[in-house]
């Protein structure tokens, strides 16, 4: 039986970490694959068991236990052959560099497995902790404790942040040559900045959270060309394109709007029609 338990960070680890999810049986075999899409979060998932993840990313392949996903501008499809159990960390956009330093930007667009960046022997270690924890908030400390151990810088990069927050406001339609006046900084040194804590540069991270939001809209809108016009598009084609680029899908196929008495102003994605997607705030 799937369970799902989501636990805010210690105050330590909050500048970082945005989330700590602990599920039992994610991969429930009527749902087949597990489609994450682009998000402008980094992800650190520690699995109890032996079952592997197959993740598939622009036609290339990559199986990993536990693993670490870096900035995404497209979407993942994962597979598994057992119950995908453990902590899937959800970091800030700048967390990763935290524990990785400038290497975030080498686990961009892959899922790396974690014996590749952490001690293989305390990955394991961990690892067999989680499966012996029966208690969610139990496993979530567990891997607290291990993310505290490996804080290997400490301190946000500020202007990092800021020109995250300020893209975040217009929803990614932010010139990335007013970021970088309003910051006080020339484009060059934004962007490289920008780089080294985030793992992409502001043009692809502000293309992510463009489409990302928008496709949130459609619970409060009668059509994609409404969406379209309020998120910033030039028309609902440009919106599709993106959607297909970066989601993989026309966004009708992956968040169909619902119609009459079903709409739902919450602005979440349908579950019972997109069951199989993951995407977050």
């Amino acid at each position: 039986m799937s369970a799902f338990h989501s636990f805010p960070p210690s105050p330590l680890l909050a500048p970082f970490v945005s989330a700590l999810w602990v599920h039992d049986d994610l991969m429930k075999p009527e749902l087949g694959t597990c489609t994450v899409l682009p998000d402008t979060a980094t992800y650190i998932c520690f699995l109890c068991g032996d079952h592997p993840i197959q993740a598939t990313h622009r036609h290339r392949s990559y199986t990993t236990l536990s693993g670490v996903s870096g900035f995404q501008t497209h979407r993942f499809d994962l597979e598994s052959r057992g119950a995908m159990s453990g902590v899937t960390v959800r970091l800030t956009p700048w967390g990763l560099s935290a524990f990785l330093g400038d290497a975030v930007g080498a686990v961009a667009e892959i899922r790396v497995d974690c014996r590749d960046l952490f001690a293989p022997a305390a990955v394991r270690e961990l690892e067999d902790h989680l499966f012996r924890l029966k208690s969610p908030k139990a496993r979530a400390q567990c891997v607290e404790n291990f993310l505290l151990a490996r804080l290997r810088h400490p301190r946000v990069d500020e202007l990092a942040r800021a020109a995250c927050l300020a893209l975040a406001r217009t929803s990614g339609a932010l010139p990335i040559r007013k970021l970088a006046r309003d910051l006080d900084l020339g484009e060059r040194t934004l962007v490289r900045r920008f780089q080294n804590a985030i793992g992409t540069t502001p043009k692809k991270y502000a293309r992510v959270l463009r489409l990302r939001d928008a496709v949130y809209l459609h619970n409060k809108f009668s059509s994609w060309t409404e969406i379209a016009y309020a998120a910033g598009y030039c028309d609902q084609s440009h919106l599709i394109r993106e959607c297909q680029d970066l989601f993989g899908a026309s966004p009708e196929a992956l968040f169909p709007i619902p119609r009459g008495g079903d709409t739902d102003k919450s602005g979440e994605p349908d579950r019972s029609v997109s069951s199989r997607l993951v995407i977050a705030r």
